[in-house]
């Protein structure tokens, strides 16, 4: 007891404080003097005052506000709903009394207690916020409790069952429930989780789930029974929608053309497996489930073993959401050996997040192998007959990259196939043919039709070769279009032919029309010396008697007229051995002696004109000697022919790089702009005027001799002219030496 020297020393009041049976103590009105008994002290080890601070923090200064508020007062009060943190569960009450003496408040005097009201208001808070059907029956089974949840699954009202037994409720209806409230009752064992569907007063049915269990005061003596009741509509819902989706699960499961597998993966045993099990391999499920690992393993293809072990390792560490694909092979019940395509993932893991389940589901693609395989094989003896063909092969898929070029093609172009495939093909065709090229095939493969055209391919040396490159689409039985499949085939030999043959048949044709035209000339100029000798020697033969100097010029003219036609007929017996293909013989010949000889003896001819020689450089070729002079002879003769006396003729033979150039000028008539096109023509004459009033005597052919001599030789001659200032003829030959 504490004491303190005050009026509460009295020995009757201290014996009060003890005699109370509850914590109490008394307050001087002027809070100066406390005692207290010693049951306040083993609950509350603190002052009057000191309590306080025992309530939890957000409790005291609601407590503290109702006690000052007191205090300052004179009458009787209360505090409610005292929780102390060392008194955990229960609630406290403060009671404070006023003491009064002769009229006067001398003190208080307070005892604490537990607040049972409180308690119980606050445990039938919890009961009736409670999600689930709560009630309590008495050993005579007489209802005491009921919250509302019960009374909503049950079809009387709560206030039909409080203060009544279960018979006097039910009337006889539901034996087995009150059967099972007097095992607990008698039996003291609780029944758990009995589920059952009822119609509740609100005439819906439902799933419900009821447990009784027996409630024991302190001494373990039985009081009643408690009674729990759940609504699992909702829960059974889930899992009729569950067991409906496993069994949905199961029929596709078994429907799929797929073996679904779950294995345990240190073990490798067999947890579920679908039907597809006996029919892509043979075995039950009961006989794969009785397989261990090792004989798992040997069922396996020994090609494969490796590749499993490795496998059954990464899959240790595969993270979720992830999955391993692999092909392998497996002995079926028969004794063959079926492709399996798989698609693996973890299907369950340990509370360490280690993998202890995988899924896998396996596709037979022993077909598509067994096609690959042939196919392989096709393509095997393809790629052998292709390579032995002479013909450059190739194919393309469908975006017009190749996908395959033959031998013949690599040693064409001296490429590898690394070069080629794709689009690298493209860098063999000349540039000049490239874009028909690709616009033909881009044609044909967007309407699917073959294609054939010419190009040029670059040979592995360097020179362009005509090729025929036809192509025919690739279909599938189905009509699956799978690009192109062509050859290439090298026609350059027969361009040439073909041009050569071209270029024949165009020189025959010039030939023929230079054969008439030849004959149509030669008949006119051989007519007229005929028809000159013809009417001479018929005057001589009817006048007989004419004198002798009309005798003598009728026969220097028939004599002229003969010259004149054996010249014709050596010209015309020259130009058609040129026409004819004869060439010439070449030798060494030192063209300025040939030129300068030549030129000598016109000057011996041709006293009456004037001959300057310019530059001769001492030049030696390879040509026809007897040629290359007559060629000299005909650009003199013709400068004196038509230079009148007292014109200049002048020579010049000069070395021009590579080149000899033999230039005759002269100071004659020279020719006109309308006919010097024309002056290498056979038998062109051009206007009278050239004639300088008499007959040159010439044939009309020197031009087209001398052009002829010239290009024999691979030279060139031109002639540049004016009328009435003169002619200059320029030839260039080649200088070759004479081969070894």
């Amino acid at each position: 007891m504490n004491t303190e020297t005050s009026s509460f020393q009295d020995l009757q009041a201290l014996e009060m404080l003890q005699a109370v049976p509850l914590p109490a103590w008394m307050l001087s009105a002027d809070r100066k003097h406390w005692v207290c008994n010693d049951l306040w002290l083993e609950a509350f080890p603190s002052g009057w005052d000191g309590w306080l601070t025992l309530l939890p923090s957000a409790d005291q200064a609601r407590v503290h506000r109702t006690l000052e508020a007191g205090l300052e007062g004179t009458e009787k009060f209360s505090l409610q709903r005292l929780f102390f943190p060392d008194s955990p569960g229960r609630a406290w009450k403060g009671v404070f009394s006023p003491v009064q003496s002769v009229g006067h408040l001398t003190g208080w005097l307070v005892v604490f207690s537990e607040d049972q009201q409180e308690e119980l208001q606050t445990l039938r808070a919890v009961v009736n916020s409670v999600p689930l059907g709560i009630s309590f029956t008495d050993r005579d089974l007489r209802f005491r409790m009921i919250n509302p949840h019960m009374g909503q699954h049950t079809i009387y009202p709560v206030d039909a069952y409080l203060g009544r037994t279960f018979s006097e409720v039910y009337q006889g209806h539901y034996p087995e429930v009150e059967e099972e409230f007097r095992q607990v009752l008698h039996g003291g064992k609780s029944l758990f989780n009995v589920e059952y569907t009822a119609t509740g007063a609100d005439g819906v049915s439902r799933d419900l789930q009821r447990s009784h269990f027996a409630v024991r005061d302190d001494a373990g003596e039985i009081l009643g029974v408690g009674s729990l009741l759940q609504d699992i509509t909702d829960k059974k819902r889930a899992e009729r929608q569950v067991q409906d989706s496993q069994r949905f699960a199961e029929r596709i499961a078994d429907t799929t053309p797929a073996l679904i597998v779950i294995r345990e993966v240190e073990t490798l045993r067999l947890v579920y497996a679908n039907a597809a099990m006996t029919e892509m391999l043979g075995y039950s499920l009961q006989e794969t489930e009785d397989m261990n690992r090792e004989q798992l393993f040997s069922s396996l293809h020994p090609d494969e073993l490796e590749a499993a072990h490795a496998h059954a390792e990464n899959i240790r560490n595969l993270p979720d959401g992830q999955s391993l694909e692999r092909e392998y092979r497996v002995r079926h019940k028969d004794g063959s050996w079926h492709w399996f395509y798989a698609r693996t993932t973890v299907f369950a893991r340990d509370a360490a997040g280690q993998a202890t389940m995988t899924l896998s589901v396996n596709l037979d693609i022993t077909e598509r192998k067994n096609i690959e395989q042939q196919l392989k094989e096709s393509e095997r003896r393809f790629q052998l007959v292709a390579d032995q063909a002479p013909v450059m092969i190739f194919m393309a898929s469908p975006d017009q990259s190749c996908t395959f070029l033959n031998r013949s093609w690599l040693d064409f172009t001296g490429r590898t196939p690394e070069q080629d495939l794709g689009f690298g093909w493209v860098q063999s065709i000349h540039p000049d043919d490239l874009e028909h090229c690709l616009q033909v095939t881009r044609e044909a493969h967007e309407k699917r039709i073959p294609f054939d055209l010419e190009m040029r391919v670059r040979r592995f040396d360097g020179v362009w070769r005509w090729v025929v490159n036809r192509g025919i689409p690739r279909l599938t039985p189905e009509g699956e279009f799978r690009g192109f499949i062509g050859a290439l085939i090298d026609i350059d030999d027969r361009k040439k032919a073909e041009s050569a043959l071209v270029q024949s048949e165009m020189l025959t044709r010039q030939l023929m029309e230079a054969q008439q035209r030849f004959l149509a000339d030669a008949s006119h100029e051989l007519r007229t010396p005929l028809s000159s000798i013809q009417g001479n020697s018929e005057l001589l033969m009817r006048y007989t008697h004419l004198p002798e100097d009309e005798k003598k010029e009728i026969l220097t003219d028939i004599y002229r007229e003969t010259a004149r036609l054996g010249r014709l007929v050596s010209d015309l017996l020259q130009l058609a051995r040129g026409d004819s293909g004869l060439g010439i013989r070449e030798t060494e010949v030192p063209l300025h002696e040939v030129v300068l000889d030549v030129w000598r003896d016109l000057e011996r001819m041709k006293p009456d004109h004037r001959f300057g020689l310019q530059q001769v450089d001492e030049i030696t070729l390879m040509g026809d000697h007897d040629r290359l002079k007559q060629l000299a002879l005909i650009l003199l003769e013709n400068a004196a022919k038509y230079t009148p006396k007292g014109g200049t003729i002048q020579m010049a033979l000069m070395r021009a790089g590579e080149e000899a150039e033999l230039c005759v000028s002269d100071t004659g008539v020279g020719i006109s702009k309308e006919d010097l096109p024309r002056v290498f023509e056979r038998f062109f004459r051009a206007d009278a005027a050239r004639s300088l009033g008499e007959d040159p005597g010439g044939t009309g052919l020197g031009l087209s001799i001398a052009r002829w001599i010239t290009e024999q030789h691979e030279g060139t001659i031109t002639l540049e002219s004016e009328l009435g200032v003169g002619t200059t003829a320029r030839v260039r030959l080649p200088i070759r030496a004479l081969e070894a």
